[in-house]
């Protein structure tokens, strides 16, 4: 009997059958290529379609008047998931007074607590980070992040840059640059309204007139005298003196004096506290002159009734009517320049429980005359 001897594969090596790939084992590969090539590209039109945050300024022109209020916001759309976030907000130093900046409210909005750390400020550019504490889900969609206010101090045009801006990821920390829009400022000159003409009816005194140059007033003419027919003849006797007979004069009558109005004096100063900006790095009160006169402001005090803080006027400060001047404190409060002086840069206006601004007139008769809560 004749055996055949069947070739044997070596441990590990090919089998000449399986050197040529099978139809089904062709199919298999092309389907499995094929279903990640969907997956991929799937995957890639997800992260295609999903847009690019972005953090822009709004309004984008603001306008005010010089001496008039700015307030802008930085806002965000098409957020995901953010739990921080970091940006400076570049501004025209020759046109705006930088008076405060605050957290918006879309970053705590799932309730995370929020810690603002205390921001920056330079000559032209505010920074403010904002962090928030683990726990809920990060902030997603549309909001506002901070609200910037500012004071118009001349007329002109300026933009308002995002310098740098940072949204961080809430679970891992992990930061990106949103696209950044800014905007623009346009401060016009004070308007003032034209007053209504009243020079017939406004008093001399008023118009600068002395009192002696005022015309004599108006006398009234003395009444004419009537002649009264006499009366009836009375017979003396010897007992009776004869009664005094009247003449033809009349009987004396108080002659009407011409009443002239009380001369009014121009009115007299009026200090008032305005407005009274709290807890920053930069704090104020204003002192503002409501009245129609000019006021001297030496000797005059501001006064923190919880801080047992004083600032005298120690130098004559006029004030016109309608002027006011600005009192700054904080590690950011601003060089004494113009109606802006700087008190200290130690915080006064920064109690937790707190205070209340008193504006007092000049010893030895001190009395308050204005006062402000810091809420």
């Amino acid at each position: 009997m004749t055996y055949i001897q069947t070739p044997t594969t070596p441990p590990g090596a090919v089998h000449p059958a399986d050197r040529t790939p099978s139809r089904a084992r062709l199919v298999r590969t092309a389907r499995r290529h094929a279903l990640g090539g969907l997956v991929a590209a799937g995957l890639a039109g997800a992260v295609a379609a999903q847009p690019e945050p972005t953090v822009y300024v709004q309004p984008e022109v603001a306008r005010a008047p010089v001496g008039g209020t700015v307030d802008v916001a930085v806002d965000v759309r098409d957020a995901d998931n953010v739990g921080a976030f970091q940006l400076t907000l570049g501004f025209p130093a020759g046109l705006l007074a930088y008076e405060g900046i605050t957290v918006g409210p879309f970053v705590g909005q799932t309730g995370r607590p929020v810690r603002a750390l205390p921001p920056i400020i330079q000559t032209g550019s505010v920074t403010l980070a904002v962090t928030t504490e683990r726990g809920a889900p990060g902030a997603s969609g549309s909001g506002t992040l901070a609200r910037v206010r500012f004071t118009a101090i001349d007329a002109g045009e300026g933009p308002l840059d995002l310098v740098e801006v940072l949204l961080s990821d809430a679970d891992n920390g992990n930061r990106m640059r949103p696209r950044a829009t800014g905007g623009r400022v346009v401060l016009g000159p004070i308007v003032t309204p034209t007053p209504t003409p009243i020079r017939v009816a406004l008093p001399m005194a008023f118009l600068g007139v002395g009192r002696d140059a005022l015309p004599p007033p108006a006398t009234a003419a003395p009444a004419s005298a009537t002649p009264t027919a006499p009366p009836a003849t009375v017979t003396p006797t010897p007992t009776t003196p004869p009664p005094a007979t009247p003449t033809g004069e009349a009987s004396p009558v108080p002659s009407p004096t011409a009443t002239v109005a009380a001369t009014p004096t121009p009115d007299k100063p009026a200090p008032k506290l305005g407005e009274l900006q709290c807890r920053t790095t930069n704090e104020w009160v204003s002192i503002v002159n409501t009245g129609g006169a000019a006021l001297d402001l030496e000797g005059w005090m501001l006064f923190s009734t919880t801080g047992i803080q004083t600032y005298t006027f120690d130098d004559p400060y006029v004030l016109e009517p309608g002027a006011s001047v600005y009192l700054h404190s904080g590690p950011q409060a601003p060089r004494t320049e113009g109606n802006r002086i700087r008190w200290t840069q130690n915080y006064i206006w920064n109690e937790v429980d707190g205070d209340t601004a008193q504006l007092k007139s000049p010893r030895p008769n001190s009395v308050v005359i204005d006062t402000k809560d810091c809420e």
